[in-house]
């Protein structure tokens, strides 16, 4: 039998009629689709096109390598595709994933800030009404004891100002008087040059009494009346387990008379307890300057204020003292001083209590006039005053 070098083959793959060398079945490949004629299921070979070999090329017609190299192209260019749509289908899976991950991370986050601040604020707010009602009882503990001396020592402070009026020399009185030793001397001159015993005057009642704020010192403040239905202002103040009376602010003392100082020397300087009015309306602040007047405070009050103002006094919106009369004229409405006592009751609206320092100039043909150097207190109590020897020596 003679031996067959080529034979006739029929891939059922892709259908080609083809003529190759004869060899194991298994070996035989197809010349346009690359797998074995018997197809790639029963051989259990991939899927891609094989280009031939040039063994493969040997006695193979020319169709037939056209056919191989159409067939290898496409599934090369088929295969190249699928990778890229798999590439950007990862890209695209990709870019989900990290977009949904941080989403649920800022969520989260978000969440968790949420919960620390809410529970933080809640916690600020609790303590904040816990300080809030600690503070409310501390004021009110605070307003207790403050009327409890207050009841206290009204019968002391009602007996030495009864005392005071009823004594009828200046050293007598002088023993009722805070710091009375240091003003002994000061007081004789003062009652020499205005004497006020008056035996209705004696009879006081204390109509209203609460405590000052004075930093170190228990200072109680009082309204009293008396027979002749005048109301005046005494400020108590303990000193070695016994209630004094502020002189210095009862009598609205001045080392010197204002009527006097009104009618002095060009050049002459002093120290008073005034009250002050600045007489420009709101209106008229818009200006440089600012005009005010001063009128001496009486000790006893019955009726409405009726003293006689002071030449008009010039002072400059821009300097110190201009600042500070703006600042007081903001506080008009107030009916307490600073230290909590309830001058609304006695001053005429409008009217501020001060302690200043002026001087006087006279020119021929010309009114007195009168510069405000300096404002030193907005108020008329003598305490550290008197404490300190201040204008004390200069009294006549």
């Amino acid at each position: 039998m003679a031996k067959l070098d080529k034979g006739h083959y029929h891939c059922i793959e892709c259908d080609t009629l083809y003529e190759a060398a004869v060899v194991k079945l298994s070996d035989q490949r197809c010349p346009a689709c690359g797998y074995p004629p018997s197809g790639r299921v029963l051989s259990g070979v991939g899927k891609d096109y094989k280009v031939l070999s040039a063994s493969d090329h040997h006695e193979v017609s020319e169709d037939t390598k056209d056919i191989n190299e159409a067939a290898v192209k496409a599934q090369k260019k088929k295969n190249h595709s699928k990778v890229k749509r798999t590439k950007r289908k990862s890209k695209k899976s990709a870019k989900v994933i990290a977009f949904i991950t941080l989403w649920l991370v800022l969520m989260i986050a978000t969440i968790l800030i949420v919960k620390h601040f809410s529970s933080a604020d809640d916690e600020a707010v609790a303590q904040f009404e816990v300080e809030k009602e600690r503070e409310k009882k501390r004021i009110a503990y605070e307003e207790q004891m403050k009327q409890a001396i207050v009841k206290q020592a009204l019968p002391e402070c009602q007996q030495a100002i009864t005392d005071f009026f009823m004594a009828s020399s200046p050293a007598a009185k002088a023993q009722r008087v805070y710091q009375g030793a240091k003003l002994s001397g000061i007081m004789s001159r003062y009652y020499r040059n205005n004497p006020t015993f008056s035996s209705t005057r004696s009879m006081i009642q204390i109509m209203w009494a609460n405590s000052l704020e004075f930093e170190g010192k228990l200072v109680i403040g009082a309204i009293c009346r008396n027979s002749l239905n005048e109301n005046f202002e005494v400020v108590f103040v303990k000193s070695k387990n016994e209630w004094k009376i502020d002189w210095l602010s009862l009598v609205r003392f001045d080392p010197a008379p204002w009527a006097l100082f009104q009618i002095g020397e060009d050049g002459d300087e002093g120290v008073f307890r005034l009250y002050m009015r600045v007489r420009d309306s709101n209106k008229d602040l818009d200006q440089k300057e600012m005009s005010i007047v001063f009128y001496k405070p009486n000790i006893f009050t019955k009726g409405d204020y009726s003293e006689l103002a002071s030449p008009s006094v010039s002072v400059k919106l821009a300097s110190p003292i201009g600042s500070k009369i703006l600042n007081m004229v903001d506080r008009e409405e107030s009916v307490e001083d600073e230290m909590g006592y309830p001058t609304g009751n006695f001053d005429p609206p409008g009217y501020h209590r001060v302690r200043v320092r002026v001087k006087l100039h006279k020119r021929k043909k010309f009114a007195p006039d009168i510069e405000l150097l300096e404002i030193i207190d907005s108020h008329w109590y003598g305490i550290d005053q008197v404490e300190q020897g201040t204008e004390l020596e200069s009294a006549p």
